[in-house]
């Protein structure tokens, strides 16, 4: 039987921990790093042909572009998580996930704001009998209520992972594996 962090697991088991782990992670991986990746040809294939220029320039500034590379890393440690469930790494591997996906989600909404410049071609696209030579239009959002809520879950898995850390840590035993 191989070895998994001081465990005996089963060949099966593995197999299957190791096809599980890679489904979750491809999951997260396609919705973390390929749709942000993506998003500025998916938008200006959706818009008005005035205005698919506009549309890339918008979404190159509302996605950072780290955000592809932060998203590859979570989904990284999303197959670690996974596949060390029920050994001692799980606790630390737990709080790693959590961390790096809460800073994900602080990094996809700009720390809770947002200006983007919107440039004067998408102006004139839009408002046809536009005069003005020279205009700067700064659209602002604010969204600190959708980030704080979409900061739950990583911060309970901060917990979780601090608990399950701290509970190994005391314990001189391995825990139980959860049946694969």
């Amino acid at each position: 039987m191989p070895d998994l962090l001081g465990k005996s697991v089963a060949m099966r088991s593995l197999i299957i921990r190791t096809a599980l782990s890679s489904a979750i992670a491809a999951a997260i991986f396609a919705t973390l790093c390929a749709v942000p990746a993506l998003l500025p040809s998916l938008a200006s294939g959706a818009a008005p042909s005035e205005l698919q220029p506009a549309m890339v320039e918008l979404c190159k500034a509302a996605v950072p572009t780290y955000l592809p590379a932060l998203g590859a890393v979570v989904a990284a440690s999303a197959f670690i998580a996974s596949f060390v469930r029920g050994s001692k790494a799980y606790g630390p591997a737990t709080l790693l996930l959590g961390a790096l996906s809460l800073a994900y989600v602080l990094a996809a909404f700009h720390l809770g704001s947002i200006t983007i410049e919107v440039p004067l071609d998408a102006l004139r696209a839009l408002i046809q009998p536009i005069v003005v030579s020279s205009a700067n239009l700064a659209v602002t959002i604010d969204w600190h209520l959708l980030m704080a809520i979409c900061s739950l879950p990583p911060s309970l898995t901060i917990v979780k992972g601090l608990y399950l850390t701290l509970t190994d840590f005391r314990s001189q035993r391995s825990r139980a594996a959860p049946p694969a």
